[in-house]
């Protein structure tokens, strides 16, 4: 009897020791995953911190990003050698620029902050894009003079403004003319980016595209 005490005794010693040192598993009843899926709060996304922002504030992420995009795509379009934009295009979009800019520095006469400040934002913006492509062309070999630039200059356009202020109707006047200009000049960036096949000038053309569609959202609706 003894001895059948004894081996039930060394049969249970192993669950004995087993039970001493290994506490009973615990099992969560909710998803075994949680830790990995709430891991961290959900961010917010650029996008909708971009689309919240001013629209000076737009136009420097534009710029800012385009800086970024013409250095890689520059460096792209050297290695696969793309062929540089044509220069009739280019001289033209500089002569368009030429233009509306100097209208847009005629709002300073305009009676309303908004359409004044909005002329403000067409000059700068216009003014910074042609030295951009009067950059480009020159790294092509081709240097614009003044006359040249002026070449689209429209004497009808100053008559218009001059009657409009004897009328009292210039800030709408001048508000009409700029939303035309940068129309035709937004087409023609379309066509120009259509016609190149090199990969930094179309990130440039892409970019001021871009900037000139925050510019005619800032014009009034007169």
């Amino acid at each position: 009897m003894s001895i059948k005490i004894q081996n039930v005794k060394l049969l249970l010693a192993p669950a004995v020791w087993l039970n001493t040192f290994m506490p009973p598993q615990q099992y969560d009843q909710g998803n075994q995953y949680d830790f990995i899926v709430n891991h961290s709060p959900p961010k917010k996304s650029w996008m909708s911190s971009f689309g919240g922002s001013s629209l000076p504030q737009k136009l420097l992420v534009i710029v800012g990003g385009a800086v970024v995009l013409i250095i890689v795509m520059w460096i792209i379009g050297s290695i696969l050698g793309g062929g540089g934009g044509n220069t009739a295009t280019l001289t033209k979009l500089v002569q368009q620029e030429q233009e509306i800019a100097r209208v847009a520095g005629l709002g300073v006469e305009a009676g309303r902050t908004d359409i004044r400040n909005a002329a403000i934002n067409i000059q700068l913006s216009l003014s910074s894009q042609q030295q951009q492509w009067v950059q480009t062309l020159t790294n092509q070999g081709t240097k614009l003079g003044d006359e040249q630039k002026n070449a689209l200059l429209n004497a009808a356009t100053d008559q218009q403004l001059e009657s409009a202020k004897t009328n009292n109707s210039f800030d709408k006047t001048l508000s009409d003319i700029l939303q035309s200009y940068l129309n035709d000049y937004s087409q023609a960036l379309k066509t120009a980016f259509d016609a190149t096949s090199n990969p930094e000038v179309q990130v440039q053309l892409q970019s001021h595209y871009q900037q000139v569609q925050l510019l005619l959202e800032q014009l009034p609706k007169t």
